[in-house]
Formats: C-alpha cells, sequence, structure tokens
C-alpha cells in the first residue's frame, strides 16, 4: 500500500474530514483501478470515495496536489536564452552587488540556471527553521515565511531591482533588462513555490502522525469477526434501540388511546 495514500487519509482526519476504514480501503483499491497517472480521474476517484460532504472539498483539494502532485515547478535555464555579452554583464553586476554573500550568490546562480533546490536542500533548510517541530496546520504560513528568510529569497525582490539599475549604469538595453528581469522573477517565484509545496507536504505529514489510528468502525464488519468486546457494544446497542423503540411504540398507542392525532402514523399509512 502506497505510504502517500495513508498519510494522505491521515492527514484528511486530522483536518476533521470523517473518513472510515471502508471508505479508505475503497480509496486504495481506487487507486489501483484508475493509477496515479490520469490525475483528473485519479482526483475524482478519490474526492468520491473519501468526501461525503460538499463543504469537505475545499480541504480535499488543498491536500490532493502536496501529496500526489510533482511539487518542483519549472523553471527557465537563462544561461540558454541570454547572449555572451548579456551573461558576461549580469556576472559582473551581480559580483559588484553580492560582494561575499554567499546564501545570495547559491540562490542566484540557481535563478541563472534554472535549478530547483534538491530534496537534501529543503531537508537542511527544514532542519534550521524547526519544521519538524511542525503539529498544526495553522503553522504552515510561519514555517513557509521561515523557509523563504532562510533560502534568502525574501532578498529577491529588492536584488532584481538594484541589479536592473546596475545593468541600466552599464548600457544593457531596455528589453535586454525587461528579458532578464522577467526570467529572474519567474524562477524566484517557481522555488519560492517549491518551499511552499515542501513546508505544506511537511506540516501535513506530521500532523497526520498525530493523529491516532481510528477504531474499526462495527458497521463495515462482518459479526463473526467481531472481537467479544466488539460484539458486547453492537449488543449493547442493539438494546439501547430497542427501548427506545418500545417507548415510542408505546407513546404513540397511548394517543391512540386518547384520540390524539399521530402526524407521523398518520402519514406512513397514507
Amino acid at each position: 500500500m502506497d505510504q502517500r495514500a495513508v498519510d494522505f487519509v491521515r492527514c484528511l482526519r486530522a483536518a476533521g474530514i470523517r473518513v472510515s476504514l471502508a471508505e479508505a480501503q475503497d480509496a486504495f483499491q481506487a487507486m489501483d483501478s484508475v493509477g496515479v497517472f490520469e490525475r483528473a480521474i485519479f482526483m475524482e476517484a478519490l474526492r468520491a470515495t473519501l468526501v461525503k460532504e460538499h463543504k469537505d472539498w475545499a480541504a480535499f483539494d488543498y491536500f490532493f496536489p502536496l501529496f500526489f502532485d510533482q511539487n518542483t515547478p519549472p523553471m527557465v535555464d537563462m544561461t540558454q536564452e541570454l547572449s555572451p555579452e548579456q551573461q558576461q554583464m549580469l556576472q559582473q553586476a551581480l559580483q559588484s552587488l553580492l560582494g561575499s554573500n554567499e546564501a545570495l550568490q547559491r540562490l542566484l546562480d540557481k535563478l541563472q540556471q534554472g535549478q530547483p533546490f534538491s530534496g537534501e536542500e529543503l531537508d537542511q533548510m527544514g532542519q534550521h527553521v524547526g519544521l519538524p517541530n511542525a503539529n498544526s496546520f495553522y503553522q504552515q504560513s510561519l514555517y513557509d515565511r521561515r523557509m523563504q528568510r532562510e533560502a534568502a529569497l525574501d532578498q529577491v525582490r529588492d536584488l532584481i531591482e538594484q541589479l536592473m539599475e546596475a545593468l541600466r549604469e552599464m548600457g544593457m538595453s531596455d528589453a535586454a533588462r525587461e528579458e532578464i528581469r522577467e526570467m529572474m522573477e519567474a524562477n524566484a517565484d517557481a522555488l519560492a513555490e517549491q518551499l511552499a509545496n515542501y513546508t505544506g507536504l511537511s506540516v501535513a505529514e506530521r500532523v497526520a502522525e498525530q493523529e491516532p489510528e481510528p477504531k474499526p468502525d462495527v458497521m463495515d464488519m462482518p459479526f463473526q469477526q467481531l472481537t467479544p468486546e466488539e460484539a458486547n457494544l453492537v449488543r449493547d446497542e442493539i438494546r439501547r434501540l430497542a427501548v427506545r423503540l418500545r417507548a415510542r411504540a408505546a407513546l404513540r398507542q397511548r394517543r391512540a388511546s386518547d384520540g390524539q392525532l399521530d402526524p407521523k402514523r398518520t402519514i406512513a399509512t397514507t
């Protein structure tokens, strides 16, 4: 059984969506039948088996891409798009702006080469900001901001503006500067999205780990497979139901003998 699917179901439960064992098993069977490569069909199959109420669709739609989509947005390799002269001017401008700031230099290298963060880099940043200590969905925005600061992404916008001014002073044309701006901003957005996806999935997995496995729903199990304790619980529930039914029947009888109209009984017999 795919651990992603198990964690996904546990995450839905932690978010307050009621998912029984039988529904989870149906979802796993749907995964085997449909496969994860037909994304739209796969998503609809899971939603149909796991979500009973329309109000829970938003939570399902939020968590689904975290667990089942590729969390690395596409990026542009600027070294393949710029001329040698433009690349040289860009490097000179960056050297004058960055100085010995190694963190920003590593980030700018990724922006220029269109390289996403590696799994190892993401894990290392997560450790530095305390992501393993997350225990609530409400903390995601907090850790997302911490991750962006750790990656120096919070400084990128100002740096791009400074870079544009430096390139202008070096004589680069308006069109070339605008092209560089668009590519760098697009790559920065992609890295920010990658961080957000990683943070969201990490928080969801940690919250799901805290969610205890639900007790089996005896309504979904054959009576002969129940433990003695579960069988006794079922018998007790049946006794309580029988008492309520007898009390309701006695009340209707008294009303009938007193000449009082019982609307429910009247409707049921018409």
